[in-house]
């Protein structure tokens, strides 16, 4: 933690905390604001449901998740929660009768949940239910220890998303690249033109591909001198993954090839998860974008492999030799559109 300026670093979550103290792979999970339309970014609450069970399940996954900042203090006090706080799960659960519950503990080791399901609710609390959840309501009423239990039906209520940090030794197979990216490389804006972003070749073996391997890309960008000073963070960056025959540079943005298009985000980190589907994903390009450049920018590029080994490598570079023409467009050799009389008057070569 010296190297982070001591406790004090720089964190707008826990999976970036999560990641500082302990180098586990980060994934956040969004929760929906409307079930009926789903953002890129988002999980439905079914889908959400099941990656957190099965997460707790693993036992190589530490699970936090993040109450709501939209949540008023008011409320949050009414239901004895602290807005925009971090709690740290401790366990799932799904009973026999389809009750998903979770146990959460404020890092605090005080203040709990006081709604549905808490220690003094002991309505809800069935012997049945104390039985099968290992919990006596009226034993944890007698101190306030921060630790409660809460519905997956109030999670989404009042909580914004989870996350999920992975133990890295679940993926035998490995391989991280340092990069920069500065301001002057490529455009702006690469809504129409992206061929001058840095872009990596990832070609898979014949194992990986014959028992279909996941595959995990890690990118997280460098924290600047400014962002530890307290300044929010302004780069906005994002990955996509495209199937890729040839070794070259992918240079317009979207087509049949991409098969994950990425969100763009301040977080530090972008993990994007790929399970690969057979020989038409031997070869990948990865593609970093951004939202309006406007700084250089370091980063990290992580790329794990659940089976099967595999190369990354940088794309070839761009040819050096160029040549430039000068020329003007007057109104002389404004010919017009395709199909008029004059278009042959346009600049031409």
């Amino acid at each position: 933690m010296k190297l982070c300026g001591g406790y004090d670093f720089p964190g707008s979550n826990s999976g970036v905390d999560m990641f500082s103290l302990t180098g586990w792979i980060p994934e956040q999970i969004f929760f929906t604001e409307d079930n009926e339309s789903v953002k890129d970014f988002q999980t439905p609450p079914e889908r959400a449901w099941e990656r957190l069970k099965s997460a707790s399940s693993f036992g190589d996954c530490l699970i936090t998740a993040s109450a709501s900042r939209n949540l008023s203090e008011e409320d949050a006090k009414s239901v004895g929660l602290v807005t925009a706080h971090a709690y740290a799960v401790l366990s799932v659960v799904e009973t026999k009768n389809g009750i998903r519950l979770l146990q959460l503990k404020n890092p605090w080791s005080k203040g709990s949940w006081q709604g549905q399901f808490c220690s003094s609710d002991w309505k809800s609390w069935t012997p049945v239910l104390q039985a099968e959840v290992g919990y006596n309501p009226k034993e944890a009423v007698k101190v306030d220890d921060g630790v409660f239990w809460i519905c997956w039906r109030d999670i989404l209520k009042y909580f914004s998303n989870l996350f999920l940090s992975w133990n890295p030794a679940l993926f035998p197979h490995k391989v991280t690249i340092h990069g920069s990216w500065l301001k002057s490389q490529g455009p702006k804006i690469d809504a129409f033109n992206m061929g001058e972003n840095p872009q990596y070749i990832l070609s898979l073996s014949d194992v990986a591909i014959s028992q279909k391997a996941s595959i995990w890309v890690l990118l997280s960008r460098h924290v600047t001198k400014q962002e530890q000073e307290g300044e929010d963070p302004t780069d906005f960056l994002t990955l996509h993954i495209y199937r890729s025959q040839r070794n070259r540079n992918i240079w317009y943005p979207g087509g049949k090839d991409l098969i994950l298009n990425g969100a763009y985000t301040n977080n530090q980190h972008v993990l994007s998860r790929l399970d690969l589907d057979g020989e038409k994903d031997r070869t990948l390009s990865l593609v970093l974008s951004q939202h309006k450049k406007a700084n250089d920018l370091n980063y990290t590029l992580s790329v794990f492999c659940t089976k099967g080994n595999f190369k990354l490598y940088k794309t070839p570079k761009l040819p050096s030799v160029n040549n430039e023409i000068s020329s003007s467009w007057t109104s002389t050799s404004s010919g017009g559109a395709p199909g008029k009389g004059f278009f042959g008057s346009n600049p031409m070569w």
